[in-house]
């Protein structure tokens, strides 16, 4: 889910930013490793917090605001990519608002894989749980404003989930 995730972050972070923004908070944030591998399947929520937050300083806004268009183009992605899952889940996906920057979304190239990768993600009602409750949780956080994080330097976490997005 981790790659879901850090994949659509970097592509609304070139889409408002630019490659280069997006290429310093990934080879330049240290996200906390993981040990566990079943962990994987779960929401990401303290990497996800490191990446919004120093996104957040960077630009100037609100992380609250960052996750919320985070989380809706996620939502919007797996629409586009299989409907068959969103349409199994869709009393879970419409908790969180669809995002605005659907016409983006529209004209990314979506296949058999990307959908055989929504399938694997969130085909299942727990996986989509543990997305829909994960983001909105965080929001929740980012609202009451009690969520902070400190900018860390890169490790090999995400180095290679960049490599294998080229």
């Amino acid at each position: 889910m981790l790659g879901l995730l850090v994949s659509e972050f970097v592509n609304m972070v070139e889409a408002r930013h630019g490659v280069p923004m997006a290429d310093a908070l990934l080879f330049g944030t240290e996200l906390p490793c993981v040990l566990d591998d079943d962990l994987l399947a779960h929401y990401p929520s303290v990497q996800l917090r490191v990446l919004i937050d120093v996104l957040a300083r960077r630009v100037e806004q609100s992380p609250h605001a960052l996750l919320q268009t985070l989380a809706g183009r996620v939502i919007s992605r797996i629409r586009l990519a299989n409907p068959e899952v969103f349409a199994r889940h869709a009393d879970l996906f419409g908790q969180i608002a669809a995002s605005s920057e659907d016409a983006v979304l529209r004209s990314y190239d979506t296949d058999e894989s990307d959908a055989e990768e929504i399938e694997l993600l969130v085909g299942e009602r727990v996986a989509a749980e543990s997305l829909v409750h994960g983001l909105l949780a965080d929001l929740v956080r980012y609202e009451r404003g009690a969520v902070s994080t400190r900018q860390r330097r890169t490790r090999a976490a995400v180095a290679p989930m960049r490599q294998s997005m080229r």
